[in-house]
């Protein structure tokens, strides 16, 4: 056990003590893969160089999408499963390996993507699906990422829904599409909050496709929202489509480019290079079967996505992803 005399920095005192590994602390723009949907594998890379990614540890879910967010210490997830709703948040400290730990619950139990951005201070959760399979959620709560605890009501969408994509400056936060009322059929509705205070969203404007399960990047100043999955009319349609936003105006998306495959995934930054995980099966019905590729983006240019490396697995059928340098930090 090393000598903490003297000053040290909150991050200094997570990579020097650790979990009995401070000896090996993670250094860099470090960026998690969580794997659900039978994996609970959780994967990191450094973000600043190309490469592939390394075994973290492991989160408790092996069901449903496990959510991620985080500040530029300590990741947050919020476990979900596949048929029945769950409450469960959990967390790990970014620069050290390691298993995450339960942090608390959300306000009111729900499944089936319910979305989580955050800033340095706070997580905020939004949609899903109800615990009694009564209805799509309209439902934001929200954690202080320091602390432990339940999450607090923080206040609704514009359009209650589930399979939401999310992105974050330091202070705004903005969700992307879902599916909604109908069935199984996606939205274009991007809503945008003030991750500060609390309050209902407000409508942003709409991405270039219809689709669900989007996942977001940013700088700063500038979101991307990467890949999809659309069931309208039970047609399987997945997408390589990359849009991007500003995130500190409200409007419509543009394109910025394609990556190198369709599908979903998991997406996250250090504010200048966006990282995409594909999720096992690109999407649900009619994938195209186990990849474990991770894309590559620079965020204030336009283009086509590169490849960064490979996942170290590609176990479970949904990947999500935070960074300790993501845009909101």
């Amino acid at each position: 056990m090393p000598n903490l005399q003297g000053v040290w920095s909150l991050v200094s005192q997570y990579q020097a003590i650790g979990n009995n590994n401070w000896a090996d602390p993670l250094v860099g723009d470090i960026g998690l893969f969580a794997r659900s949907a039978t994996s609970t594998a959780i994967d990191f890379v450094n973000i600043a160089s190309d490469g592939n990614a390394s075994d973290f540890g492991d989160h408790s879910n092996d069901q449903g999408n496990t959510q991620l967010a985080g500040s530029n210490t300590r990741a947050i997830f919020r476990i979900e499963y596949i048929s029945s709703a769950g409450n469960v948040i959990e967390f790990c400290e970014i620069h050290t390996k390691g298993n995450t730990t339960d942090f608390g619950d959300v306000s009111v139990a729900r499944y089936s993507g319910t979305a989580v951005l955050s800033n340095q201070t706070r997580a905020v959760f939004a949609g899903g699906y109800l615990a009694d399979d009564s209805a799509f959620s309209n439902i934001m709560d929200y954690v202080t990422i320091a602390t432990t605890g339940d999450a607090t009501d923080f206040g609704n969408l514009t359009v209650a829904r589930d399979s939401l994509g999310s992105l974050s400056s330091t202070t705004r936060g903005v969700f992307s599409m879902g599916r909604s009322s109908g069935g199984d059929f996606s939205s274009n509705v991007m809503d945008y909050i003030t991750i500060g205070s609390t309050g209902n969203a407000s409508d942003f404007g709409d991405l270039s496709v219809v689709r669900n399960q989007t996942d977001g990047a940013s700088s700063n100043t500038r979101g991307l929202f990467m890949g999809g999955y659309n069931t309208a009319s039970s047609t399987s349609n997945r997408y390589n489509t990359i849009d991007y936003i500003t995130i500190a105006s409200t409007g419509n998306a543009s394109d910025f480019g394609d990556l190198s495959s369709q599908g979903t995934g998991g997406g996250t930054s250090n504010g200048t290079k966006a990282v995409f995980n594909f999720a096992v099966e690109h999407g649900f019905s009619g994938g195209t079967g186990d990849t474990n590729t991770i894309d590559k983006v620079t965020i204030a240019s336009t283009g086509n996505a590169t490849d960064f490396g490979d996942a170290s697995t590609n176990s479970g059928a949904m990947v999500k992803a935070t960074s300790d340098s993501h845009g909101g930090l």
